[in-house]
């Protein structure tokens, strides 16, 4: 029982309106930020905002093209080479499910390894949402080519630095791992 605006208790009806408040701004603060991170994780990768345009330059940049009529992204690492017009090897590193490229590249150790052995880096993003390579009834995501993108990346990359077509490798994790299988049986 109340009394003057006094609950049981000593708070005000004042106090509690102001704590509930609180705990909802607190917790839709809360909800956006676990949203954010999820995506962040899982759709695609932030650096594919800006992409870069022109020839390849020693870094990473993101790079963007169209593909099976939709707008693909992919990561390319290019290591700082005493010979940039000498062809230069290609590794694609696929992410798994629900992952991007952008993850993938945080826990790869490919960058380290192209330095010294002067390889080319790409790290291209599936599609949908969650991101995903599309293989198989769990992944499947229709009008979707992903080895036709992985051809895309091949000429978009000739067009801008200088790549070896006989030394293309590609690995991969998960979902990932299950898109190289298809790739290396259509593109071999």
């Amino acid at each position: 029982m109340g009394y003057g605006g006094l609950l049981l208790g000593g708070t005000t009806m004042k106090s509690k309106s102001k704590r509930g408040r609180f705990v909802l701004v607190f917790s839709l603060a809360l909800i956006v930020f676990v949203i954010a991170v999820v995506y962040s994780q899982t759709g695609p990768s932030f650096a594919c905002l800006a992409p870069a345009n022109g020839v390849a330059r020693p870094g990473i940049s993101s790079r963007v093209l169209i593909s099976s009529g939709m707008r693909r992204c992919y990561l390319l690492y290019v290591p700082a080479a005493d010979h940039p017009a000498q062809p230069m090897p290609v590794v694609f590193a696929l992410h798994g499910f629900a992952g991007n490229a952008a993850g993938l590249r945080s826990i790869a150790v490919w960058e380290p390894v192209a330095e010294r052995e002067n390889f080319l880096v790409v790290y291209p993003d599936g599609s949908s949402f969650p991101l995903r390579w599309n293989i198989g009834p769990m992944a499947n995501i229709p009008a979707m080519d992903d080895v036709q993108f992985v051809r895309d990346i091949l000429a978009d990359l000739a067009a801008i630095a200088a790549i070896d077509p006989a030394r293309i490798y590609i690995t991969g994790f998960s979902n990932g791992g299950q898109m190289t299988h298809r790739i290396t049986c259509n593109l071999a």
